[in-house]
């Protein structure tokens, strides 16, 4: 409810791996209501896996969605933004799009830094028409991203396995531990309609704990060590400690 009475919603189907739906979408909302004024891109996919053994056609689907996706609905919903001189364009990335990558999720990173790299280029670009670009970079939330992620249904390479599971465990041990998703949306809606909002803002005490973290470390060495430690501490050593 907001002061004014109850929120009207008024819900459409959207896949963004598919340009027609993505287009068809934009144009029947832009001839019921004339203008679109904020947009979300919300929709995600996780995977996660050794480099040497993942699939490509997962790949494909997490960069179809993760980072193609958002430049569909940016591409259908811009002219209209520009024209009017006005609009905001929220992309929902990821901490993990700010800092090196954690072994096992170099496909789901990836996706996330090529968002973050396409925000900060549509920030420049669109400076000039009025239009204000954020990317929100939530840290660890109570979310089953994890448990949803895609997977080929393989099993990881005997040599992985159990690197793999040490580190399947400190997430979800971190999901399980996170703050509600609530305050992700509440950082949206913020975003939203708060003109100082910076380009990247992260969201939740994690978030700001590894960027402080990787602030102090030296290169990605210092950074691998450090979160290594603290994965240690959470879910005891690494199998196949490098330090061993």
């Amino acid at each position: 409810m907001r002061s004014g009475g109850p929120l009207k919603a008024e819900i459409r189907s959207l896949d963004v791996t598919d340009q027609m739906s993505v287009s068809e979408v934009v144009d029947a909302v832009l001839q019921t209501h004339g203008a679109i004024d904020i947009i979300v891109n919300n929709a995600g996919v996780g995977t996660s896996g050794p480099v040497e053994d993942q699939s490509l056609e997962i790949a494909r689907r997490v960069m179809e969605t993760n980072l193609l996706g958002p430049v569909r609905v940016i591409q259908a919903v811009l002219p209209s933004m520009r024209a009017r001189r006005s609009g905001v364009i929220v992309n929902v990335s990821s901490v993990a799009g700010l800092l090196p990558t954690t072994m096992f999720q170099s496909l789901h990173t990836a996706s996330k830094r090529a968002l973050n790299a396409v925000s900060e280029a549509l920030f420049a670009e669109v400076l000039p028409f009025g239009i204000r670009v954020v990317s929100i970079a939530p840290g660890f939330f109570r979310t089953e991203i994890f448990v949803k992620r895609l997977s080929s249904g393989e099993p990881p390479a005997d040599v992985y396995a159990a690197d793999q599971e040490w580190i399947r465990s400190f997430y979800e041990k971190s999901i399980g531990g996170g703050a509600s998703p609530e305050l992700v949306a509440d950082a949206i809606v913020s975003a939203a309609t708060d003109p100082n909002t910076r380009l990247h803002t992260p969201v939740g005490e994690d978030a700001a704990m590894y960027l402080e973290l990787l602030a102090r470390v030296d290169g990605y060495e210092g950074w691998l060590e450090a979160v290594g430690s603290m994965a240690e501490s959470l879910v005891g050593p690494r199998p196949s400690s490098p330090r061993t």
